[in-house]
């Protein structure tokens, strides 16, 4: 019984060595393909001076956001905002098609005064959307998150 028993290990062992090992061959020939969390593929930080807001995301090298993802939600409405003033590229996305995107950074300014005076010094929360994909292997579902003003 112990000589099945040392041969079975033997073999797990085998099997998950080669399997390690076909693993770190692949990713050599193929590249790093990981898809890391959203929330560090697209770093999302906001600034409020005075009346506008600065809604500002740091783009992971190999990654890319999405320009008709972004918007602003307040009050179950969605808010305008300006984003034709960057430089958008036109890309034919495996995903989706042709669409704008950006890489890098995008910094994106609202005006918020708005919002601000008709609640009398109340906390605003507003929700911001976006999305984005890692190039040729992965598009995230569109991410949602709540800021105050």
């Amino acid at each position: 019984m112990q000589k099945i028993s040392n041969k079975y290990t033997f073999f797990i062992l085998m099997l998950i060595s080669l399997s390690a090992f076909a693993t770190e061959k692949i990713q050599s020939i193929l590249g790093d393909e990981r898809v890391i969390p959203p929330e560090q593929a697209f770093k999302f930080n906001y600034l409020i001076n005075n009346n506008t807001l600065k809604l500002i995301w740091e783009i992971e090298p190999g990654y890319y956001m999405y320009k008709d993802s972004f918007a602003l939600i307040s009050d179950n409405k969605i808010s305008p905002i300006n984003i034709d003033k960057i430089k958008w590229i036109v890309k034919d996305d495996p995903f989706l098609g042709i669409k704008k995107v950006i890489y890098n950074k995008v910094e994106i300014e609202y005006d918020v005064e708005s919002s601000l005076s008709r609640l009398d010094n109340q906390k605003v929360s507003m929700n911001v959307e976006y999305q984005g994909c890692k190039e040729k292997t992965y598009c995230y579902p569109i991410k949602s998150t709540v800021i105050f003003l």
